[in-house]
């Protein structure tokens, strides 16, 4: 029988597993702080008062120790989206950084510290426009002090050591580059390195703007880049995407097969979905429907990184209404 879905949405968010409490919510995460099962979480944030309906709720992340890893205000319930003040911290109780979220995009004064607890960066958000629908936050580096304690960038000006901490970025990013700021802003010649997927970049700012790059990966391939973090995207578009699996999901006959069901799945370098999972389901059948949904998926356009194709995971709510 041909299924009913509704409020269909593609997200790269974290999704809702577990209740702590009648009035709290656990959520379990994994490194990359993506919905995961208890056995394989390496975080977890506990959502205050989340049975009740408010304009934000407060938010604790913890890492795998119990020990805090950020807090603040977050406008949804069901994922973090920064609002306010937001305190991070290392395992070691040390504050790793102040900001002040807007919108779920950091906004005015930044600071940052080392684990030793010295002072690594004074700066400031701004934000500015990608495009005519979207704004994204743009770090203006005021002050830097590298890891001796030896200050590198004064009033906006001198060398500065990039860890993409900073621009928060993306979770396949994670790499280091080294570069000249003028008036805060990256300029000239940007060398750098991502020790995680073994390759090298070199790339070419003005004015804070990315002009472009060339990174050479571990086979000792170059690849010449204009945007330096691609997400992947269904051959034919997400809206066919959606088309698909409205299309093909059955919802199977009986009783308590409606509410909502949250899978993962992974697109590999080769563009190719992989490993469907029901991190939340409502039934057997209908979770094994979804997977079998899923699986079937082809024409996926792989994420790159740096102009390297990369493999990125993905975070599915899917709404099913068993008809009447």
């Amino acid at each position: 029988m041909r299924s009913k879905l509704y409020s269909f949405l593609f997200l790269l968010i974290p999704v809702i597993l577990f209740a702590q409490s009648s009035k709290d919510r656990t959520i379990y995460l994994d490194s990359l702080f993506k919905e995961t099962t208890l056995e394989d979480h390496k975080y977890y944030m506990i959502v205050k008062d989340y049975e009740r309906k408010k304009s934000e709720y407060f938010i604790t992340r913890y890492y795998f120790s119990g020990q805090i890893e950020c807090k603040g205000n977050s406008e949804s319930k069901d994922s973090f989206r920064k609002k306010g003040e937001i305190i991070s911290y290392y395992e070691n109780e040390i504050i790793k950084s102040t900001v002040f979220y807007n919108d779920n995009n950091p906004v005015g004064k930044y600071s940052y510290w080392y684990e030793n607890g010295n002072k690594k960066l004074e700066g400031e958000f701004i934000l500015s426009k990608e495009n005519e629908e979207t704004e994204k936050s743009k770090l203006k580096v005021l002050n830097f002090w590298d890891k001796n304690n030896i200050q590198t960038v004064t009033n906006g000006n001198g060398d500065f050591e990039d860890d993409d901490n900073f621009e928060g970025m993306g979770s396949f990013l994670v790499s280091v580059s080294n570069g000249k700021v003028k008036n805060g802003f990256k300029d000239g010649i940007w060398i750098g390195k991502n020790s995680k997927r073994n390759f090298t970049f070199t790339e070419n700012y003005e004015n804070g703007k990315f002009i472009s790059g060339e990174s050479i990966d571990s086979n000792n391939e170059k690849h010449f880049y204009t945007t330096i973090q691609k997400m992947p995207d269904y051959k034919y578009g997400i809206n066919n995407f959606r088309s698909y699996v409205m299309r093909n999901f059955r919802v199977p006959e009986g009783p308590g097969n409606s509410g909502k069901i949250f899978a993962t799945f992974t697109i590999d370098e080769f563009g190719k979905l992989n490993n469907p999972t029901i991190v939340r389901g409502i039934g057997f059948r209908a979770d094994n429907e979804a997977i079998r949904v899923l699986s079937k998926s082809l024409d996926w356009i792989p994420a790159e990184c740096r102009g390297i194709k990369v493999q990125c995971l993905f975070a599915l709510p899917i709404s099913v209404q068993s008809p009447q």
